[in-house]
């Protein structure tokens, strides 16, 4: 079990307040209109990476309940194509400097002209599982290689898979899902284990399957209605 307690506290505490105050000034200057198309665009990126820098310090305070078992799942609704699609926008740069592409498809189509898909759920934790899954598939998959995020909803559940070119070795498999297993030189080992942790925490799981140079990562989540409380 990781021993999150004092980080998160410390994350909680010392990071948010900066954080908010960046966002402060992200959204002044978007709000006063500034004349130069660029600035403004620099603008959104930083507002956007800022609210996503809170959202990981939701995760980790998420993540230390979840492991002393006193996290209460609050669900809301979430437009899951907006989630996909932010996901997606993060990664732009990443993918053309690893020579990879991605195909999304939600409900089978292509996100932008799939139908919108309301996921009863936290949104942190969802924002999770995807960026967690989608990273991990571009960088082990290899240049001219294509990453493929599906998400399904059907019937009672809602089915993301994340599939890319390359096999996990065969020594890992077993403990893909564990925390500090990892095949890159560089990696933490936190990504999957974080994917699994998340998926359980919304009543879910997940799962992998490896092989014939295919890699697949699957999260199934029920799709349960709550009250939306604000």
């Amino acid at each position: 079990m990781l021993q999150g307690d004092h980080l998160s506290r410390i994350l909680q505490a010392q990071l948010r307040s900066p954080v908010s105050g960046i966002l402060s000034l992200a959204q002044l200057i978007l709000l006063e209109g500034a004349a130069n198309p660029a600035l403004r665009d620099y603008a959104q990126s930083i507002y956007d990476r800022g609210q996503r820098m809170l959202t990981v310090m939701d995760n980790l305070a998420d993540l230390d309940r979840i492991e002393k078992g006193t996290f209460v799942l609050t669900r809301e609704p979430l437009v899951l194509n907006t989630l996909v699609e932010q996901v997606h926008k993060k990664y732009e740069r990443t993918l053309k400097l690893r020579g990879v592409t991605a195909r999304i498809l939600v409900q089978g189509l292509p996100w932008g002209s799939a139908p919108l898909i309301t996921y009863w759920g936290r949104e942190n934790l969802v924002w999770g599982i995807l960026e967690n899954a989608f990273r991990n598939a571009i960088e082990a998959a290899p240049s001219g290689s294509t990453v493929e995020l599906q998400a399904d909803l059907s019937g009672e559940f809602l089915i993301l898979e994340i599939d890319n070119q390359g096999e996990v070795p065969v020594e890992l498999r077993e403990r893909f899902f564990e925390p500090f297993v990892s095949s890159k030189p560089e990696g933490v080992g936190l990504g999957t284990y974080l994917i699994r942790a998340f998926a359980g925490a919304l009543e879910g799981y997940a799962s992998m399957t490896t092989g014939q140079g295919q890699t697949s990562v699957r999260v199934t989540l029920p799709q349960r209605e709550g009250e939306w409380k604000v």
